[in-house]
């Protein structure tokens, strides 16, 4: 299980929600605002990008995140009409690509099967 989870996302609404599940779980969340300063070793971090930003690029974060010794999980959410965005994060290398509405509830899945294989 991810001893933190980093969250590059401007949508208050969003940043709420994966607090409530994070902490739900017992898990450490940093919300980074751009510039994004990303850490230089993953640590078993999970990171989730706005596939839609416009702040950054989440794709070329993506390509530097997975040059790292033990990259971390990344998680990518985008508008549901954007589906173009979907390929372009898995050709960039996202573990998990869902749709803005799938984000929460794929989200606190997640995280419960890693803490279900921690045990």
């Amino acid at each position: 299980m991810p001893r933190k989870i980093i969250v590059a996302v401007s949508d208050l609404f969003v940043q709420s929600r994966v607090l409530q599940i994070a902490h739900s779980q017992s898990i450490d969340v940093e919300v980074l605002a751009p510039p994004l300063n990303l850490p230089k070793s993953s640590g078993q971090r999970l990171v989730i990008l706005d596939l839609d930003s416009s702040d950054y690029d989440p794709y070329q974060v993506a390509r530097e995140l997975k040059t790292l010794a033990g990259p971390p999980v990344l998680f990518g959410f985008y508008p549901h009409v954007r589906a173009d965005l979907k390929h372009r994060a898995e050709q960039a290398g996202f573990d998990h690509v869902v749709t803005n509405r799938e984000l929460v509830p794929r989200l606190a899945r997640l995280l419960e099967e890693w803490k279900n294989e921690s045990r």
